[in-house]
């Protein structure tokens, strides 16, 4: 027969195909360490992006990448996945076809966001949950969690804004950090996704500590951005870039209200203000030595 395009989610150790990607219904799978995966002889030094697995030594299935460099990618994840465990949701003979040929096992509906959905389920309610906690500890630096409250109470001592504000802003930028973490363990965002970010947020770092060391002295101004816009506008690319990243796995709701906090720091009236006026001279001092403390652990890059 001829070629038919499949969505695959590599899971575990389990590989499963759907008929799209919006289909919950699995049409097949195998477990990894049950197969043998190879490029063809005919395929290697061609410009052929497709390559071979043997399910179990009984069946071949030819799978067709879009491009020799995706398909190299999907080689080193289906062969670092074999050293894992199957999902348990599968049988465990290891091969099923269900409508893409005949059932060797029984295929039951697995939807590959399941344990993404239930640990983000949990991790609503971030400031006093356990899992959100440990999703940071594991991936983030010891000084964001300094950084956010450090944040929070900048915000708690600015007049202009209503009481909740500051709680509510933290709060927004936990779900998102615990978000990120949970689309990188899942692979739904890819370490290219993260490295931009990352970038970004590196370059913003590096300017903030600039305009922080400039600003302490007179004549107490940053000369390469007096009115703080091009920082305020870096930050704006950052809100950019997150959306990118988690908006198609967040709600309208959860969008809007990281929108007010990029919002807020991205006002340059307001960046003078929280710059320069002394009442929140001290949290300052504690959110750039907090910078400056992960920059001296890590390269942002490889965080």
């Amino acid at each position: 027969s001829g070629n038919r395009k499949r969505w695959f989610v590599l899971k575990q150790g389990s590989l499963m195909w759907y008929k799209s990607e919006k289909d919950e219904s699995v049409q097949g799978y195998c477990h990894l360490k049950k197969c043998k995966i190879f490029i063809p002889e005919d395929a290697k030094g061609s410009k052929s992006s497709g390559f071979s697995f043997v399910l179990r030594g009984r069946k071949e299935y030819v799978l067709t990448a879009s491009t020799p460099a995706e398909r190299e990618e999907w080689l080193v994840a289906l062969r670092h996945n074999q050293q894992c465990p199957p999902l348990k949701e599968l049988d465990e003979d290891g091969a099923g076809e269900g409508a893409d040929g005949a059932a060797e096992g029984k295929v039951k509906k697995v939807k590959g966001s399941l344990a993404m959905r239930a640990e983000n389920y949990v991790a609503k309610k971030v400031l006093t949950s356990e899992l959100g906690k440990k999703l940071l500890r594991e991936f983030c630096l010891p000084g964001v969690m300094v950084l956010l409250d450090s944040l929070r109470r900048m915000v708690a001592k600015d007049s202009t804004l209503p009481p909740k504000t500051a709680s509510e802003n933290e709060t927004t930028l936990l779900k998102v950090a615990v978000k990120m973490v949970l689309l990188f363990t899942h692979s739904v965002l890819k370490p290219r996704d993260m490295d931009h970010l990352n970038s970004l947020v590196e370059w913003m770092v590096i300017e903030l500590l600039m305009k922080y060391d400039e600003c302490r002295y007179p004549p107490y101004v940053h000369a390469a951005d007096p009115d703080h816009k091009k920082l305020c506008g870096q930050i704006t690319v950052i809100e950019t870039e997150l959306l990118r990243c988690i908006g198609p796995h967040t709600t309208e709701k959860n969008i809007g209200k990281l929108k007010n906090v990029t919002g807020y720091f991205s006002d340059p009236a307001t960046f003078g203000r929280l710059m320069t006026d002394p009442v929140f001279a001290t949290d300052l001092t504690t959110v750039t030595d907090a910078l400056r403390s992960m920059i001296l652990q890590t390269d942002f890059r490889d965080a």
